[in-house]
Formats: structure tokens, C-alpha cells, sequence
């Protein structure tokens, strides 16, 4: 499912005895839905070229040839979520301070990281992003498996790894979540809102393919408004 059909390539006339080359460019698509297959994790890549002929003599036979089954490994997709938020989706508060956040002020919010679509292991995973000046790491964190949350002072990097990451696509598979508390105290009335987080980025091994695989999320920004 994850090919996109290729349009047939075309030629009027092969003369016998000739040779050639044909190059068949195929797309595939980023991602599939789990009702489109019933394997979810180390799935490979199989295709065939066909071609059909007429034979330009008394018979005008028509002719199909397959070429031999070509398996590939896939290497996985990875899709890094990345959202801020000062209220959770049950409308519980779970930032604290003003909003808009005011001069002196310490406003907070969490950040959550989420890994999706993985079809693959992956081997020493590493989520981070930078902290802004201004903005600050509190310490309060929450992992759904591994290792905890780390800051560095000195490049303001804020980031979980792990060993291993199990594959996140299959249908009962657990979610990858990582979710730390920053904390911003503008120095004067903010007129637009500023980022809290940014470089946001995935680096990792994929296990069955040995490939490394990446994956980004934009800039975070503050929360402006309840």
C-alpha cells in the first residue's frame, strides 16, 4: 500500500534482437493507515515489473512477461509530534501564572513530544530542542518509558533518549510520550508571542534496516490567550 501506481511506460516498436534500458520512477507515499495492511512492523517493499506485447507476425499473439519479485526493507517512517499546552484537553489547568504573561512573571507551560508511525525498532533515539533566553527547564517532567528528561546549562538543550524504542504503528502498541515544564518571565509587555522551544528534532537507528532515520517539528511558541 505504501506504492503509488506507477504510470506505464510505453514504446511502439521493440525490433528483435534489440537491448535497452527503461526507468520507472516510482513514488511512494509518507505514510498508510493501519486498515491498509495486516503487517504493521518490519515491512518490506515488494515489486515486479510486467510488461505486456503484441507479436508483429501471422499470430499477433499478445504476450505478458513479469520480471523476477524484488523485496526490499523498509525503513520506517517517524512522525514527531510537538505541541505546547497551558490547559489540557479536559480543560484542566496544568500551566501556571498569567496569561498573556506579564512582566516580572513567571507563566508556565508543558511541552509534550510524541513519536507515531513506526513501522521499525528504533536503536538510541534522541528527542531535543533548545530552550530560548528567557524561557527556563523547571525540572517537572513526565516519560511513558526509559530514561527521564535532561538539561544541559551550557547549550540549553533539553532532551530524552533511549536504548530502544518499540515500533509505534501496529494497533496495539503503546504511545512514545515525553512531556517537560518550561517556564517564561518576559522582561516587558509581549506584543506578539515568543518562542519557547525551538531545533525540535528526532535522531535515530532503525533496527531492521540499520538506516538512520530523522524527523523535525517547527518552533514553540507561548500561549497567549486562556
Amino acid at each position: 500500500p505504501f506504492f503509488v501506481s506507477p504510470t506505464p511506460i510505453e514504446r511502439q516498436t521493440i525490433e528483435p534482437g534489440s537491448e535497452g534500458e527503461i526507468k520507472l520512477d516510482v513514488t511512494l507515499r509518507p505514510s498508510i493507515l493501519q486498515t491498509q495492511t495486516t503487517q504493521y512492523e518490519n515491512l518490506k517493499l515488494i515489486s515486479r515489473a510486467i510488461a505486456t506485447y503484441t507479436l508483429e507476425d501471422k499470430t499477433g499473439q499478445r504476450v505478458i512477461s513479469m520480471g523476477p519479485t524484488l523485496e526490499l526493507p523498509m525503513t520506517t517512517p517517524v512522525r514527531l509530534e510537538s505541541f505546547t499546552r497551558y490547559f489540557a484537553p479536559s480543560g484542566d489547568q496544568i500551566g501556571r501564572g498569567p496569561i498573556p504573561p506579564e512582566p516580572g512573571r513567571e507563566t508556565t507551560y508543558w511541552v509534550f513530544w510524541h513519536v507515531n508511525g513506526t513501522t521499525n525498532a528504533l536503536r538510541n533515539a534522541r528527542i531535543e530542542g533548545t530552550l530560548p533566553e528567557g524561557v527556563r527547564f523547571t525540572g517537572r517532567q513526565t516519560v511513558s518509558q526509559n530514561g527521564s528528561v535532561s538539561y544541559d546549562e551550557n547549550s540549553r538543550t533539553v532532551a530524552w533518549t533511549s536504548d530502544s524504542v518499540s515500533p509505534t504503528f501496529p494497533p496495539l502498541s503503546k504511545v512514545v510520550g515525553v512531556a517537560f515544564e518550561v517556564g517564561i518571565t518576559p522582561q516587558q509587555e509581549l506584543t506578539k508571542a515568543p518562542e519557547i522551544l525551538k531545533n525540535i528534532g528526532l535522531t535515530a537507528t532503525d533496527q531492521f534496516t540499520g538506516a538512520f532515520v530523522s524527523a523535525h517539528a517547527p518552533n514553540l511558541k507561548a500561549i497567549l490567550k486562556k
